[in-house]
């Protein structure tokens, strides 16, 4: 395993250790800045932030991505109603998300139900 990344606003409440084995990189906020800042490639991103800065993260998800990595984004909800519907952030979900789906770079599955979002770096 290379690395891992994990993007989240709030700390988990599984030690990153005991989730992920292997190296990982950990961001509790200020996904952006994290992101300019991190080389090399990653198996696995796990993204669970603030979802109006994901539009801004697809140049870095290609960067630090090789093939057969995957990208999970989580809490689409406010694009697709549920808990978060009435939750700002509706556009920035969905630009992201049709510019995720429209790389060629990327295979991206919506999991129903849990409106989380699975990227394959193809």
């Amino acid at each position: 395993m290379k690395e891992t990344l994990i993007m989240r606003t709030s700390p988990s409440k599984l030690s990153s250790s005991e989730a992920f084995p292997g190296k990982y990189a950990f961001s509790v906020a200020g996904g952006q800045n994290v992101l300019l800042r991190l080389k090399g490639h990653y198996d696995v991103v796990f993204l669970d932030g603030d979802w109006r800065e994901y539009p801004r993260y697809i140049p870095h998800l290609r960067r630090l991505t090789s093939p057969g990595s995957v990208v999970v984004t989580a809490n689409l909800n406010p694009l697709f109603g549920g808990w978060g519907g009435r939750l700002p952030g509706k556009p920035a979900i969905q630009s992201y998300l049709t510019r995720i789906v429209r790389d060629p770079r990327f295979r991206t599955y919506v999991v129903p139900g849990e409106w989380h979002s699975i990227s394959v770096r193809v």
